[in-house]
């Protein structure tokens, strides 16, 4: 047992429970759920500042989208960013901006996750490595992510494939979950997370 891993795990511990309060609170209703996610928002906010005012528009959209994706979908504390959560957001938002054939501000995403992320990290709340993690997941998803959205065509046919693989029980969002191939759904690779590695 070294001090490493025993703070590691201490770490692993503190964060399970803190989850698990989260979802306590979502699935309850509790009031301070939407309390605790305007006021750290706010936090976000009063960092950004400095920032030009679109500049600062698009960091808060993505912001507030990725909060609320946590806190609601995933029922954990809404800073609790890593490979898996970040991959999951992002592929999340592609699905919906895919579903609706319109990309939104989907180029604002990839650098505004990094952004709240890194805020997230510097107050101590992410786990050691975590936000080189998410650095990762973006470096190695955004070329794939924004041509698949803002190109009418690539949306169709990624609309066809997640249908092909929600059809196949796969979760499209899941990067532990790559078992199904996008060819065994019968379409190109649209994109990296459609590839299901």
């Amino acid at each position: 047992y070294s001090p490493e891993g025993i703070s590691a795990r201490t770490q692993r511990w503190s964060e399970e429970e803190e989850d698990a309060r989260w979802e306590r609170g979502v699935r309850g209703g509790a009031l301070w759920v939407d309390a605790e996610c305007g006021r750290f928002l706010t936090k976000y906010e009063f960092s950004l500042v400095d920032s030009p005012d679109d500049e600062r528009t698009d960091a808060l959209c993505v912001a507030q989208s990725m909060v609320e994706y946590l806190a609601r979908h995933e029922k954990v504390a809404p800073w609790r960013w890593n490979r898996v959560t970040s991959f999951a957001y992002l592929m999340d938002f592609f699905s919906r901006r895919v579903a609706q054939d319109d990309p939104g501000f989907i180029r604002a995403v990839p650098d505004n996750l990094v952004r709240f992320a890194r805020f997230c990290d510097d107050r101590g709340l992410l786990s050691p490595g975590a936000f080189r993690e998410v650095e990762e997941v973006v470096a190695a998803e955004r070329a794939d992510l924004l041509e698949a959205a803002l190109d009418p065509e690539r949306r169709r046919e990624a609309r066809e494939v997640l249908q092909r693989l929600a059809d196949l029980g796969v979760d499209p969002t899941d990067p532990a979950g790559r078992t199904v191939g996008v060819e065994e759904a019968g379409g190109r690779k649209t994109s990296r997370r459609l590839r299901r590695r």
